[in-house]
């Protein structure tokens, strides 16, 4: 190398270097607050820094290490009324936390007057050691903690007692949903409610008697922490469901208390402690204490109470309205609502509404259920009435046909209930479960076609007459397979799994199930049209009243079909558009070919025997928008939204009879309205569209990445 070479490669060299400080002075100077061995944890925690922690014994890593330089506040020192509201309220936020996924740990248990109880006590309480009867003369401060404060945190322990029973009843997924490991400590199961409520009740009656005894900025902290605790005692009793009515009042007190956030008062860490972790039996690492902002948590709490008052009331309903299709639509629109309801709501709606084996909201056998599900579609009760009061022999030709609609009546009743069950999961947990419900849904659909054929061939032999009957059980179960595969395309909008350049695609499938099923309920409608014009008797179809029933509710799930179908089939014709115009741009470098995503996406009907699967190429050919315009089809587009909307301001104005949106008409009422003004909204934006697209002397110009106009 030339020496003329060399001192160009020195000079590059000096250019890419970095330029130094040296920073030892500095870096002595913020290391003299710490002490020898102290360590300083950055914010973000990766697995490099927690194999670092184990390995230096880092406490953050190893529960069996207690932090020696925590400051372990004195339960039994005497607190002001403002510190002893700001306890009770973060108390209470931590109850409300923990029902929000994390664990008790990091939560209730966190708390240092609950941790005395808890461990000292060993969860041996005797309810009389609280009442200020058996205490000695002392400060009026003193008496505060012993008298509100300790009642409370005892209420507060039996409260997360009560939850965990409640849980344990409830189909649901324990760690994804909450954890109630309560870590071997009793949350005071031996003791009666009643007993805590009494106390709770002394407690209140002691500061109605003493608050004179407290300064003037006191007592207003004082008419605080009553009315907290008169909150904890009327969500004790809706939590005791001795009486729905009483529960259902209880909660409306709470609801509609307009103090309910009056002042947090004081909130100090201090109460709350971590190394509560090093006594627990758990094998995980110490985890952060994890406590809710106190208005959130407040807030989280009256939509608990809301949310559980109308579970309550759905109880009590009046048993003509708690018909299959009400209930589901009840259940629809309230796995639906924002924010989403919690971990004990859905638990609660699940117990109410499975209340035992064979019972629905202790009213209906699940046999019975089912029978009525089915027959609101082809208004099937004679048929079941004869199915209940049949005493046929062996050698009765209609005994085979009965005892298959039985056997198959059995197989589809737990079937047909995970649908409920399902709805009071998490979004996640609902369409991974209904994925897999849509398969149970397929056999069960062969089973009823072999019940329908016998079904037919007696019918026929009785008329005599070549007439089709209805394939009753199987095309039920068509109808709520269909329904089951709609909803699982619309949980992925629930749950942002589509990116924004497979919107056409997905909206281009729910266009073809929408299709598929307003063609199925046509079949069904002109099937019951058709037999109840019929003058001689059949076992399959009853009364004239129940059928017009049926066929008006028949003709309002037909046009709410096709209002949705006409939606789908407007954004999946729009996000066309916006391809086109690259508004919408697929990745790159697509990690595996666009067919094979495809089948990914709709991987759950792929093994579906009907309706067919439609293939990616299908959809290529579809999409293909050589053959028309850009302006004549945003005419069609514009055309379909007001179309759209035409139907659903008809479907708002249905009786809600025929909706079947008696338990849930409000948020029905709320749904159509949005749906309503998104149509409209729609609409103007295709026609502002158009009208810059056809304008002659300013045309929509779109730069692209590579340089090219489009008009």
């Amino acid at each position: 190398m030339e020496k003329e070479d060399i001192f160009v490669l020195s000079t590059f060299q000096q250019n890419q270097l970095s330029s130094f400080k040296d920073v030892t002075k500095e870096f002595f100077e913020a290391l003299k607050d710490l002490s020898l061995g102290e360590l300083v944890h950055d914010s973000s925690f990766s697995l490099e820094d927690s194999i670092s922690a184990l390995e230096m014994m880092d406490p953050k890593m190893d529960n069996g290490l207690e932090m020696n330089n925590e400051i372990i506040w004195d339960v039994e020192a005497e607190l002001n009324p403002y510190k002893v509201l700001g306890l009770i309220d973060k108390a209470f936020a931590a109850e409300i936390s923990w029902q929000s996924g994390y664990f008790l740990s990091q939560t209730v248990f966190t708390n240092v007057y609950i941790q005395k109880l808890l461990l000292e006590r060993q969860g041996v309480i005797h309810i009389n050691d609280f009442y200020l009867e058996n205490k000695k003369k002392q400060t009026i401060y003193k008496d505060l903690v012993d008298v509100v404060l300790w009642p409370f945190m005892i209420a507060s322990i039996k409260t997360c007692g009560i939850f965990c029973q409640i849980f344990n009843k409830g189909t649901l997924y324990e760690e994804e949903e909450v954890s109630f490991n309560s870590h071997g400590l009793s949350l005071l199961d031996n003791i009666d409610t009643a007993q805590i409520l009494d106390l709770l009740r002394f407690s209140i009656s002691w500061l109605d008697s003493h608050s004179s005894k407290f300064d003037e900025e006191d007592r207003k902290y004082i008419k605080v922490i009553q009315s907290r605790l008169e909150t904890k005692i009327s969500f004790l009793r809706a939590l005791d469901f001795s009486s729905t009515v009483d529960s259902i009042k209880d909660l409306e007190y709470i609801i509609n208390k307009e103090n309910l956030i009056f002042d947090f008062g004081q909130e100090m860490d201090i109460f709350f402690s971590i190394s509560v972790q090093a006594k627990l039996s758990t094998t995980m690492p110490p985890r952060p204490i994890m406590i809710l902002p106190m208005d959130i948590a407040f807030n989280d709490f009256k939509h608990i109470c809301e949310d559980f008052r109308r579970i309550l009331l759905l109880s009590i309903a009046n048993p003509s309205i708690l018909t299959p299709s009400n209930i589901l639509n009840f259940f629809k629109y309230f796995r639906a609502k924002k924010p989403a309801s919690g971990i004990f709501i859905r638990t609660m709606l699940q117990s109410l509404f499975f209340s035992n084996n064979n019972m629905i909201l202790n009213k209906y056998p699940v046999h019975q259920f089912v029978m009525d599900s089915i027959s609101e579609i082809y208004s099937a009760k004679e048929l079941f009435n004869v199915i209940n009061k049949s005493n046929e022999t062996y050698n009765d030709s209609k005994y085979s046909i009965f005892n298959s609609i039985n056997n198959f009546i059995k197989t589809a009743t737990p079937i047909y209930m995970n649908i409920f069950r399902i709805m009071c999961h998490n979004l996640s947990r609902q369409r991974r479960n209904f994925c897999k419900l849509i398969l149970d849904l397929e056999f069960l659909q062969t089973e009823a076609e072999n019940i329908d054929m016998q079904l037919h061939f007696h019918e026929d032999s009785i008329q005599k007459q070549d007439n089709i009957y209805p394939y009753i059980f199987s095309s039920w179960c068509f109808y709520e397979k269909l329904q089951i595969m709609i909803l699982i395309c619309f949980l992925g909008f629930e749950l942002e799994l589509h990116s924004s350049h497979e919107l056409s695609l997905i909206y281009w499938y729910l266009d073809y199930l929408l299709k598929i099923y307003q063609t199925h309920l046509n079949k069904i409608s002109s099937y019951n049209v058709r037999f109840f014009n019929k003058k001689y008797p059949t076992i399959c179809f009853s009364e004239k009243n129940d059928t017009i029933l049926v066929t008006q509710q028949m003709k309002f799930d037909q046009r709410w079909t096709n209002g949705l179908q006409l939606l789908c089939n407007s954004f999946y014709k729009l996000f066309l558009i916006l391809k086109h115009f690259s508004l919408i741009c697929s990745p790159n470098k697509p990690q595996a070919p666009k067919s094979f995503m495809y089948k990914q996406r709709f991987k759950p009907f792929l093994f579906l025997k009907t309706p067919e699967f439609l293939n990616y190429e299908t959809f290529i050919k579809d999409s293909d928008m050589s053959d028309i315009s850009i302006v004549e089809l945003l005419k069609i587009l514009i055309d379909n939204f007001s179309k759209a909307k035409t139907i659903f301001e008809i479907i708002k104005n249905t009786d809600p009879k025929i909706s079947s949106m008696l338990l849930c008409y409000d948020d029905f009422q709320n749904n159509v309205k949005n749906i309503v003004e998104l149509c409209l909204e729609n609409e103007l934006t295709c026609k502002i569209i158009l009208e810059k697209y056809n304008h002659l002397w300013f045309p929509t110009i779109s730069i692209c990445q590579n340089h090219e106009t489009l008009l």
